[in-house]
């Protein structure tokens, strides 16, 4: 069996596609020495994603989108990409770990 390196998830909103999207990112964890943990899955529900959905969560990180914040004053929603971005898009993101969301 071969080694997962990261499971996807995406979400439209409630909206469809006229609001903020949820993506989670879920990927292995590192050891005490920095290393990656391997993820070899036996069986279907031992997976990345078959495991996050079972909130399995032992050795994987999770990550999250940060979520924009709607403008009153240009009747949209924004995500400040600290001059990153030359142009607005439903398309920009940035993955965050909920316990920092500064952290980018």
């Amino acid at each position: 069996p071969g080694e997962e390196l990261a499971a996807v998830v995406y979400e439209t909103n409630l909206l469809g596609f006229k609001g903020p999207r949820k993506m989670t990112v879920v990927i292995p964890a590192c050891d005490e020495t920095g290393q990656r943990i391997a993820i070899k899955p036996e069986q279907d529900r031992d997976t990345i994603l078959e495991r996050h959905k079972a909130k399995r969560l032992d050795d994987l990180l999770v990550l999250h989108n940060k979520q924009p914040q709607w403008n009153e004053e240009t009747g949209s929603y924004v995500l400040n990409c600290y001059g990153r971005v030359k142009m607005a898009s439903v398309k920009n993101f940035q993955i965050v770990h909920e316990s920092d969301e500064n952290y980018i």
